[in-house]
C-alpha cells in the first residue's frame, strides 16, 4: 500500500534543489513532513465512507448504454432515476458503516423495492425487454452495495485492531460470519418489536462470545480488549436503534 507513495517521496527528495531564500535543507525537512503526513492518511481507516467512484452515474448510464442499446437521448431519460439510485446506494452503505452494524435483510429489501419503482419510473421510456434488463442491472448493483457494508465494516474492524497481514486473512472469514449472524439477529428483533431487551442482549451474547472464543487465540490482549470494547458499543448502538426512548 505504501509503496508508491515512498517511491513519490524519495524521487521529490531527490528532486529537491535549493531555492532562493530557503535552502536545500529546510526544503528537504518541509517534504520529509509530507510524506510522513500523507503516509498517516492513507494508514486511517479505509471504510469510512463510500467513494464518489463507487456506483457513479456516469457508469451506470455507461453500462446501460451497451446494455439496453438506447440512444443518447434515451439515456438522457434514465438519468435523473439512476441519480437518485447513486445516492440511495451510497446513503444506505454510509448509514451501515457510520452506525457500526448492518441490518442487511432490511437493506436489501428497501433496495429491491427502490429498484422495482426505478423500472416502473422509466416504463414509459423504456420498452418491456429493456425494463426487465434495467432491473437486471440495478438489481446487481443493489448485491455490489450489501457486499460494501460488508467489505467496509470488516476492514473498520481490521483497522481498529491493527490486524496483521496474517491475521487479516485468519480472521476475516469470522468476522464476516459473525456479521452476518448479527445481522439475522437484527431482522429477526427488527419484525418483534414485542421481543424484550433481555432477550436480545442473551442472543447478542451468545455470539459475541462466539467471536472471541474463535478469535482470541489470533488475539494480542491489547487487540482482544479493543475487540471487547467496540462489540459492548455495538451493543449499546443497536440497543438504542432497537429499543428507542427506553
Amino acid at each position: 500500500m505504501l509503496e508508491p507513495l515512498q517511491g513519490s517521496c524519495s524521487t521529490m527528495l531527490t528532486l529537491v534543489s535549493s531555492p532562493a531564500g530557503y535552502g536545500k535543507e529546510n526544503a528537504m525537512k518541509v517534504l520529509k513532513m509530507l510524506c510522513v503526513t500523507a503516509a498517516a492518511v492513507l494508514l486511517l481507516p479505509l471504510g469510512a465512507r463510500a467513494g464518489e467512484g463507487e456506483f457513479d452515474t456516469e457508469k451506470m448510464l455507461s453500462d446501460l448504454e451497451k446494455r439496453l442499446a438506447v440512444s443518447k437521448a434515451e439515456l438522457e431519460k434514465l438519468k435523473p432515476v439512476l441519480e437518485s439510485k447513486s445516492r440511495e446506494l451510497k446513503d444506505a452503505i454510509n448509514e451501515s458503516v457510520d452506525q457500526g452494524f448492518a441490518e442487511l435483510e432490511s437493506m436489501s429489501k428497501d433496495l429491491e423495492a427502490a429498484s422495482e419503482k426505478a423500472g416502473k419510473d422509466l416504463e414509459a421510456a423504456l420498452n418491456s425487454d429493456q425494463v426487465k434488463e434495467l432491473q437486471a442491472y440495478l438489481s446487481s448493483l443493489d448485491k455490489e452495495a450489501l457486499e460494501e457494508v460488508k467489505k467496509e465494516l470488516i476492514a473498520e474492524m481490521e483497522s481498529l485492531l491493527e490486524l496483521s497481514e496474517k491475521q487479516v486473512k485468519e480472521l476475516e472469514p469470522i468476522l464476516r460470519e459473525q456479521l452476518d449472524e448479527m445481522s439475522k439477529l437484527l431482522s429477526r428483533f427488527a419484525k418483534d418489536s414485542g421481543k424484550a431487551w433481555d432477550e436480545f442482549r442473551k442472543e447478542y451474547g451468545k455470539i459475541a462470545e462466539k467471536t472471541r472464543s474463535r478469535l482470541e487465540k489470533a488475539l494480542d490482549p491489547a487487540q482482544l480488549e479493543k475487540l471487547e470494547k467496540r462489540m459492548e458499543e455495538t451493543r449499546e448502538k443497536i440497543y438504542k436503534k432497537l429499543f428507542p426512548g427506553k
